[in-house]
């Protein structure tokens, strides 16, 4: 039978943590936590609240100012356009060569 455990964020850090220390096989045993499980948390970066203190903070998101906004917004519809001309472009040249093909045959 196969049984199901959670683990809290706590024990994930603390697996983590023992992990970079010793090495991910090595925490496993110790732990008697799987060693898939230590490395899925490694692999999605899960930092409980514990860890978050510990590491340095996020640089600041440059500030765009209200022309270089506009300035995207504008580029964005221009996108949008031809988006939507190379949509009808492809189902006219679509419907060509269905009736190209009905022709030859």
């Amino acid at each position: 039978m196969l049984f199901l455990v959670r683990y809290t964020e706590e024990q994930k850090a603390e697996a983590l943590k023992l992990a970079d220390e010793i090495s991910v096989k090595k925490a496993s045993e110790q732990l008697s936590i799987s060693y898939q499980s230590i490395l899925a948390w490694r692999k999605k970066r899960v930092k409980p609240a514990i860890l978050i203190e510990d590491s340095p903070l996020p640089s600041p998101q440059p500030v765009v100012s209200e022309k270089q906004n506009l300035s995207l917004e504008m580029q964005v519809q221009l996108l949008k356009q031809e988006n939507t001309q190379l949509k009808v472009q492809l189902a006219r040249q679509t419907k060509a060569i269905h009736a190209l093909s009905q022709i030859g045959d």
